[in-house]
């Protein structure tokens, strides 16, 4: 078990260490905390994270894409998506800022859909305090995160802390 706030900055911080710009690894981070607590598969999380191009990118227009469609097409909207979103879609759709009543994806034609109902006036939906992340995805997201950080050095230390004139 981990909280919310654990979730969301490891799953921010392997997606910067995947490459990804700062902008969708926020947007990954938020929907990464979502998707566990929809109880989605931990390895869709791994797999948006190898994937060069794939639904981190796409996804981060999503909520934006949503907020603009619902006064034209009101509550209920069908959203067309690219392969290999599905998984993560509707953890996307619930970063958008608004209640989500239903959120599915159908496939029609070959082609995944996401079905929405939303609740414009009420409040968005609330995280658990805590979610659980599996040893193995933890792992993955911890491994990815520390590419992120400095390597230990005395060149990296250097600096660090208040001088001696600091000292109040």
């Amino acid at each position: 078990m981990r909280s919310v706030n654990e979730v969301e900055v490891l799953a921010r911080k392997a997606a910067l260490g995947a490459g990804f710009p700062s902008a969708q690894a926020d947007s990954f981070g938020r929907a990464a905390a979502h998707h566990l607590a929809l109880e989605g598969d931990p390895e869709a999380l791994t797999r948006a994270l190898d994937a060069e191009g794939g639904p981190i990118l796409r996804l981060h227009l999503l909520p934006e894409d949503i907020r603009r469609a619902l006064p034209l097409a009101g509550p209920d909207m069908v959203l067309s998506l690219q392969p290999g979103d599905a998984a993560l879609a509707p953890a996307y759709a619930r970063i958008c800022g608004h209640a989500i009543a239903g959120c599915h994806v159908v496939e029609e034609d070959g082609i995944p859909r996401l079905h929405l109902s939303i609740a414009p006036d009420a409040p968005a939906s609330s995280l658990p305090a805590r979610l659980t992340l599996q040893g193995e995805c933890y792992d993955a997201l911890a491994a990815l995160a520390a590419r992120t950080l400095v390597p230990a050095s005395d060149a990296s230390r250097s600096g660090a802390g208040a001088g001696d004139i600091d000292n109040d």
